[in-house]
């Protein structure tokens, strides 16, 4: 999938090609080969300390937002500014009170300090001035620069979901807030635009909104900055993290990092709960989805998370134990530095160098599953004991390169400690090996490839050479590489796909060895457990709330001889199914059309390949080595 992005940026004289890897890439899922998706652990976190503040009432308090203060260094003080939402005071409505009717309560927007001593919120208040009004105000997002802010607003007019519509605004920022809110041109007339969210590194505006054209619900969208009264360069979040269930409240300060929750909850306790979720950006518009734990999340609804890079945070909850129906949470994060012991293989011949794959991936990999908010925060490795049998170099991110003193297989070991701000871990090790040289026993190892390549990616050019010095030391030693494809794509392309993986190894190694034709090789195509006899792609076409409309859709698609199918959801979404495409790649040329002609459409895989993950598929993308000798 990587490298499909990687592709279209070099494809600057053929944009048409491009968009078809870009398109490719969109439809492969994101737990592909080293992108695998995190899955956070169901076990609370048990060093974190969530504070209920002073200021929360019988009633309701929520979408708290933390806006800290510099100095002139640019380095954060201790004051921080709060804003969150909260019913209307009466006496400050007093005199139009009367022209408002609605069976739900007010809320408008109030500022407070928050206390780095005690995470309290102190000297809350509501904003009298013309950022409030008489309709439901908030949440805000305001510029760190304090330059601009963002805020969501009741437009007063009802929507097609016989909802207020409810809009985004924006109004310069002056310390008394007396800037008058301006409505954004991306709102649109029947659908809610709301719960905006700065990222100023990134130059971005995210927002949520039920708008055509998404999977359901409220999706999550960004603008850039720059564009915020252009619709047209609006961009959808993607299935990586929209659903056919409600996502909102999205939260960002950092690049590449958004907060944000969803009510699609698994707990049979509490159908429609929102959870809060963490959303890592791995490059283009895909995204690694983590569910943040206890005591993030709850038994209640868990929505408008914020942190800070000096890591104080902020929450709302309903959650059990609480003043009102919802309250605002403060936090103060507290990291716990977790490891894993390592185990490196090496020859005593060669120089081992680890890069990626160096201490403290797994580490993170650990800390990941445990508490996502982890990765966060910058971590570094420092050595403790150092090799004995050998020179080792270790670098702070933990890469490393060792050479050994020895001409024996002797196991050699060090020791290390990660770092970050909040202090150090226990001592961990890692074992490194020797490689045992066996005359008449040689195993080579395999290698894979990426999805629809047959080039010889660079990390396993060590292990070809392995294959090559062992024959230029052993003139008896014979091979036959045997390479495979996973089973998507036609047989007949996989299989020369195959072929063209084991000439890449021939031709690698054959120009290295003294007697190339002691190696051969072959391509078998495809490997799948069962016959592939269901092969069939559906093509899915919108998601909409209103029967109507996706009846008009279905008629104009009959116009033009097309017959389809009304599906309905779980959560009473209508949707239209085109059946059956022969091949993935008609049924991709078919969604390029559609999305040409600004109809949203994705494929739906029906066959016994597509259930297979996508790990398995990574697996069979491989080539093997028999080995003889004379």
């Amino acid at each position: 999938m990587e490298d499909y992005y990687f592709i279209s940026q070099l494809l600057d004289l053929n944009p048409k090609l491009a968009d078809e890897y870009i398109e490719k890439a969109s439809r492969l899922p994101i737990s592909h080969s080293e992108l695998d998706q995190t899955k956070s652990s169901s076990d609370p976190l048990l060093n974190y300390k969530f504070h209920n503040v002073s200021i929360n009432t019988p009633g309701t308090e929520f979408g708290g937002y933390l806006v800290p203060l510099f100095d002139e260094q640019g380095h954060i003080t201790d004051q921080t500014m709060v804003f969150y939402l909260a019913k209307q005071i009466d006496n400050w409505t007093k005199k139009i009170k009367n022209k408002v009717i609605s069976e739900n309560e007010i809320y408008n927007i109030f500022r407070g300090k928050l206390d780095m001593s005690s995470l309290d919120i102190l000297e809350g208040k509501v904003i009298e001035t013309k950022i409030n009004s008489i309709f439901q105000e908030g949440p805000i997002s305001v510029h760190p620069g304090l330059i601009e802010l963002y805020l969501s607003r009741s437009s007063g007019v009802i929507d097609e979901n016989n909802k207020v519509q409810v809009d985004l605004y924006r109004a310069d920022y002056d310390e008394e807030l007396k800037g008058f809110p301006i409505p954004l041109d991306i709102n649109m007339k029947g659908y809610s635009t709301m719960h905006p969210s700065l990222n100023i590194e990134e130059q971005r505006l995210y927002f949520s909104s039920d708008r055509p054209g998404g999977y359901g619900g409220m999706d999550l969208y960004y603008i850039p900055l720059s564009k915020v009264n252009d619709s047209l360069e609006i961009v959808n979040l993607g299935p990586d993290i929209n659903t056919e269930f409600n996502e909102v409240f999205p939260y960002t300060s950092q690049k590449g990092v958004l907060f944000y929750s969803n009510d699609s909850n698994d707990s049979n306790d509490d159908e429609n709960g929102l959870d809060i979720f963490m959303a890592v950006n791995k490059f283009a518009n895909r995204w690694s989805v983590s569910k943040l734990q206890s005591p993030f999340n709850s038994d209640g609804d868990d929505f408008s998370f914020g942190i800070l890079k000096n890591n104080i945070g902020i929450l709302s909850s309903n959650r059990s134990g609480g003043v009102g129906s919802d309250d605002l949470y403060t936090f103060e994060y507290k990291s716990e530095l977790l490891t894993v012991k390592d185990n490196y293989d090496f020859s005593p011949s060669d120089t081992l160098i680890v890069s990626t794959n160096g201490v403290l991936n797994n580490d993170e990999k650990k800390m990941l599953s445990s508490d996502p908010i982890s990765q966060l925060f910058n971590k570094k490795v420092t050595l403790s004991d150092s090799t004995k049998r050998g020179y080792l170099l270790l670098n702070k991110n933990g890469s490393f390169l060792y050479k050994s003193f020895l001409k024996e297989s002797v196991k050699d070991s060090f020791s290390y400690r990660l770092s970050d701000s909040f202090g150090d871990s226990q001592k961990e090790w890692a074992i490194i090996s020797p490689i045992l040289d066996k005359r008449t026993e040689y195993i080579f190892r395999p290698i894979f490839y990426n999805l629809n390549k047959f080039n010889i990616i660079d990390k396993y050019n060590d292990r070809l050479d392995e294959i090559v010095n062992a024959m230029n030391k052993d003139s008896k030693i014979k091979v036959n590489v045997i390479s495979s494809t996973d089973c998507r794509g036609s047989k007949s392309y996989n299989t020369k796909l195959s072929i063209s993986r084991t000439e890449s190894i021939l031709k690698y190694i054959k120009d290295r060895i003294t007697d190339p034709y002691r190696i051969t090789g072959i391509g078998i195509g495809e490997i799948q457990k069962d016959e592939n006899k269901n092969l069939s792609y559906k093509v899915i076409v919108g998601s909409f709330k209103n029967i109507r409309n996706i009846q008009r859709l279905k008629d104009e698609f009959l116009k033009s001889g097309i017959k389809t199918k009304i599906k309905e959801t779980s959560k009473k979404l209508f949707r239209l199914v085109i059946s059956d495409f022969e091949t993935l790649n008609e049924a991709n040329q078919y969604v390029l059309r559609l999305n040409k002609q600004n109809i949203k459409s994705w494929i739906l895989k029906d066959c016994d390949c597509c259930k297979i993950e996508e790990q398995e598929h990574a697996l069979n993308r491989k080539s093997i080595f028999e080995v003889t000798l004379n």
